[in-house]
């Protein structure tokens, strides 16, 4: 059996489903868990190309440069963490930065929305 299974599979996708009450540092600390995927994982996966520890942050691989993002479904929960705690988000490459500003975005419209039409 272990003949057969080659040293290094060939894994494209990993997924890892961590709660967030135990792992609440790594869960919004982007800078950490790149250095997990470039130091430990992508080590022992060399094939893998995406990767996410929580349902909220996907990591895809393009070429040998790993970038995360928020899906689209889960902006409003990550918009609502940011502004409610950003001490604790570490950012990375600008992913949660690309929230924020799109937050802010979307406050300005609205606040310009009500004064021209909510008169």
């Amino acid at each position: 059996m272990c003949d057969v299974w080659p040293k290094t599979p060939l894994i494209h996708e990993l997924e890892f489903h961590f709660g967030l009450q135990r792992l609440d540092g790594f869960t919004w600390d982007l800078e950490l868990q790149h250095h997990a995927i470039v130091s430990i994982i992508e080590k022992k996966f060399p094939t893998i190309i995406r990767l996410t520890f929580v349902e909220f942050v996907e990591w895809h691989r393009d070429e040998n440069t790993w970038n995360a993002f928020v899906p689209h479904r889960h902006h409003k929960h990550v918009q609502v963490d940011l502004f409610a705690g950003p001490q604790r988000l570490k950012d990375y490459n600008g992913c949660y930065a690309a929230l924020s500003w799109k937050m802010l975005r979307n406050r300005r419209n609205a606040a310009v929305d009500s004064v021209l039409y909510d008169r």
